[in-house]
């Protein structure tokens, strides 16, 4: 998915096919889930589009709020796929119904804790906990936009926040916060603008638009930072972070 829309790539030949016929015109692809034979699509401007892998058959489904079609992320549940866009969250359920779960806010990111069977979901303004059993939402903190909610090795939740890396104990709600310091320009973080976390093993990568840090989840906030190895903060924007089957990142 990409801002062309969708396409599909051959692994053995490394070529686009059309394995499933005509694609719709998507515009901007942000994200895709697949979940009980269907590929979800959520796209920058056009809502969200189902894919039957089976079937092949296209469905798309309209945001609740009429003007809400700008869809950030998604994430599989139990119950179905929650849909985090603007100005809501909504749920796309197992039988293709789809459901306004009344958040009046932009969300930018959600994660199923099956553990603790709730979800935690990233806003404008806030960071919600709401229980999947009793629908009970609780606002754990504000003050900040959460873009991305990530669970740590040791499990806590690593919060993109625009105010640097926010580490959440998710019992006792504490947090603890690690930014850009522009008078040690090698501990912390490059900048406080946060694209991507990524969790490996017990370690943390975390992507900003001045390079990628690097730390241990038990000693999170001894960081290095990309141009303390390259010594060159040139060329340093980094949007996500993946990992090869050799275990590279």
């Amino acid at each position: 998915g990409g801002d062309s829309g969708l396409m599909f790539l051959d692994l053995k030949t490394e070529r686009f096919v059309s394995p499933y016929g005509k694609v719709p015109a998507t515009g901007e692809v942000r994200s895709l889930v697949c979940r009980g034979g269907r590929l979800l699509v959520g796209t920058k401007s056009s809502g969200v589009y189902s894919l039957d892998l089976t079937k092949r058959v296209w469905h798309h489904y309209d945001l609740p709020g009429g003007k809400n079609d700008i869809v950030f992320s998604l994430e599989s549940a139990v119950d179905g796929v929650y849909v985090a866009h603007y100005n809501g969250l909504a749920l796309l359920d197992d039988r293709e119904r789809l459901h306004d779960e009344k958040i009046d806010d932009n969300v930018y990111a959600v994660w199923h804790d099956a553990v603790r069977g709730c979800l935690w979901i990233g806003t404008e303004h806030h960071l919600l906990c709401r229980e999947l059993m009793s629908g009970r939402t609780r606002e754990v903190c504000s003050g900040s936009t959460f873009n991305q909610v990530v669970p740590s090795p040791d499990g806590r939740l690593l919060l993109a926040s625009e105010y640097g890396l926010q580490i959440l104990d998710p019992r006792s709600y504490d947090i603890l916060t690690i930014a850009h310091d522009a008078s040690s320009a090698r501990n912390g973080l490059p900048s406080n603008t946060i694209h991507h976390i990524s969790c490996e093993g017990d370690r943390v990568w975390i992507a900003t638009d001045r390079g990628v840090a690097v730390a241990h989840s038990a000693n999170i906030f001894e960081t290095t930072s990309l141009p303390a190895i390259t010594h060159s903060s040139d060329g340093n924007i980094f949007s996500r972070i993946l990992v090869d089957t050799q275990g590279g990142q």
